[in-house]
């Protein structure tokens, strides 16, 4: 018999608890005396939990259970960790087991009546085996809170990687992997308890966890950062550049981290002074327009057009150094930003915007020439033209007379170019005429030189693109079929040698374009052409025209509104050739060119003879 000093607490108070619900039961006479022959131990045929505990005292039973149940409840389960081991009992991890109540039944089965059989030629009894089961329960929440508690002490960190930037230099801080464990699938491979049921070895897995950043991410981030620093940078607006070299862009260098990665930028307020510097260079103040009309004059005055500002955008220049700086193109475009000036003033005239301007150019003219060409185009500034009106180029430009500051100078008269006051006023006519054609004004009245000019060809412009008028009889004139008044404004460069107008009103929203310049009938120059001029000093050759092809041009215009045709037309030209001609003083033309030197003398010798008869003067 087992040692009583030798029950776990838990078999002391089970006997306790067993031997208080001890007790006789009643029923035959028979039943009597066989309990009363195994009175204190279970009656035969008793089993609990698949054992036998006939003819066992209650002490004796719980000794035999608690003996075989002690080490499975104490450690019914041992986690096992690389370097360390937890042993949980069984009610720590939600597991419980019960024989103490499958043996009070069994003890008081057979003294509550009726569980012996007695023969009438019997003289005694035979008893009926009875199995008792014993009870097992698992709570698996329990043993989840268990080990979810043990990994949440039990793991190690994974530590990301890191990149640094500091005074321009790259440092780099490896990454390490981490590890946890797998307490969930731990969970399933607990068996729950049963009659066989025994300590059980578990190795909880292990999972490794991933940094978010690692060794292999920094290095890569480290190699962007150098890219972007490897070669200078360009900034460029139109004509100005600056460069931004590898140091400056190193010093600026910053690390702006997101969602556990690094991406690469630049502090922009290292920038400040080179971006200061270009905005001084780059930026312009806006002008509002000014402008006041002089009804005595008919014209308006003092004018003065908006010139819209501009300024640097900084933010999008740091957007432009980093796309640059991660890209392979290294060349940035400084981006500007305008700033509108107030038209107001203009707008009371009901002048708003440019509409057309049309530009030619003097190189190389004569002074009489250029000097004609600015008191004609000052004389045009300003002009008005009303809406529905048409503008007449003599009579806005008025008479050239020597009062109005018009001077002497070469003329085309019929088929020579000869003195006379005025010269390259033909000049101004083109020019304003280019900008009724750019403006897409219907174009009334418009003649051809006689032969081209090569002033209107400066610039390259096309064969025809002039405008001819001889005061009275050849005009050039255009209609303002705007709904608001056009003003003219001169712009006169000497520096340039050229002359612009512009034509300023309401915006008409026209597009305008040269659709077609036919070149045909070429002649080619006829010889070129002596004249004898005896106030010329000795030794002096002097050519007056230049020899160009003949030709019949035609240039074709379209104006468009958004995209409805509104005017299509041709204007025709047709030039005879021309030669090149040379004044020459006496002594030269008898040497270069002795049959214009012959006919000057012969006709010099008639002129002297009508002289001395009286009859010219």
């Amino acid at each position: 018999m087992a040692d009583p000093k030798r029950l776990s607490r838990r078999g002391l108070l089970g006997l306790a608890t067993l031997s208080a619900g001890f007790a006789l039961g009643s029923g035959s006479a028979f039943v009597t005396r066989m309990a009363m022959r195994h009175q204190g131990e279970f009656l035969p045929g008793t089993r609990v939990g698949g054992v036998d505990i006939s003819g066992l005292t209650p002490r004796q039973a719980v000794v035999i259970f608690d003996n075989r149940w002690r080490e499975y409840l104490d450690a019914p389960v041992i986690f096992q960790a690389p370097d360390r081991d937890w042993i949980p009992t069984a009610a720590e991890i939600g597991i419980a087991l019960d024989y103490l109540g499958p043996m009070r039944r069994a003890y008081e089965w057979g003294r509550t009546g009726g569980i012996f059989k007695r023969g009438r030629e019997q003289a005694s009894a035979v008893a009926v085996t009875r199995e008792f089961p014993m009870e097992f329960s698992f709570e698996r929440g329990k043993l989840r809170r268990y080990l979810a508690a043990v990994a949440s002490i039990y793991f190690q960190q994974a530590v990301d990687a890191t990149v640094d930037v500091r005074n321009g230099d790259i440092r780099m801080r490896p990454s390490n992997r981490g590890f946890e464990l797998d307490w969930e699938a731990a969970v399933e491979l607990v068996q729950p308890p049963g009659p066989n049921s025994g300590p059980q070895g578990i190795v909880i897995p292990i999972r490794e966890t991933v940094p978010a950043f690692s060794s292999a991410q920094a290095e890569a981030v480290a190699r962007r950062i150098e890219s972007m620093v490897k070669d200078p940078l360009v900034l460029e607006f139109e004509n100005s550049g600056w460069l931004v070299r590898q140091e400056a862009l190193r010093d600026a260098l910053m690390l702006e981290r997101t969602g556990g990665r690094f991406e690469p930028t630049f502090d922009h307020s290292r920038f400040s002074s080179l971006f200061d510097e270009i905005d001084r260079t780059l930026a312009i103040e806006p002008l509002d327009a000014a402008g006041r009309f002089d009804e005595k004059a008919s014209r308006v005055t003092d004018f003065a057009p908006p010139r819209d500002g501009r300024k640097l955008d900084r933010g999008s220049l740091i957007d432009g150094i980093l796309t640059a700086a991660k890209g392979e193109y290294r060349t940035v475009d400084i981006p500007i930003v305008g700033i509108s000036a107030s038209r107001a003033a203009t707008n009371n005239l009901g002048i708003e915007t440019l509409i057309g301007s049309g530009e030619s150019f003097f190189f190389q003219s004569a002074a009489f020439r250029i000097h004609n060409i600015e008191v004609g185009s000052r004389t045009l500034n300003g002009s008005l033209i009303k809406p529905g009106d048409r503008f007449s180029f003599n009579e806005y430009l008025g008479p050239i007379d020597y009062d109005r500051g018009f001077v002497d100078g070469l003329v085309i008269v019929e088929d020579s170019t000869v003195d006379g006051i005025g010269g390259g006023i033909c000049q101004v006519s083109t020019t304003l005429f280019r900008a009724a054609f750019w403006a897409g004004l219907p174009i009334e009245e418009r003649h051809k030189h006689l032969y081209r000019v090569r002033y209107y060809e400066q610039g390259d412009y096309p064969i025809g693109f002039d405008a001819s008028i001889w005061q009275p009889s050849l005009d050039m004139r255009f209609q303002n079929d705007t709904d608001g008044p056009v003003m003219v404004r001169t712009i006169f460069d000497l520096r340039r040698s050229s002359l612009k107008f512009e034509l300023w009103g309401r915006s008409t929203g026209r597009t305008v374009e040269i659709s077609d310049h036919r070149l045909s009938d070429w002649v080619d120059p006829p010889e070129d052409q002596w004249y004898v001029d005896d106030e010329l000093p000795e030794g002096t050759k002097k050519q007056t025209e230049w020899a160009v092809q003949g030709v019949f041009a035609v240039l074709s215009r379209k104006v468009w509104t958004d995209t409805v045709l509104i005017a299509d037309s041709d204007f025709a030209s047709s030039f005879v050739a021309w030669p090149n001609r040379f004044s020459l003083s006496p002594d030269v033309a008898q040497e270069i060119a002795p049959e214009a030197y012959e006919d000057w003398i012969a006709n010099k010798a008639v002129e002297d003879a009508e002289g001395d008869d009286g009859q010219s003067e």
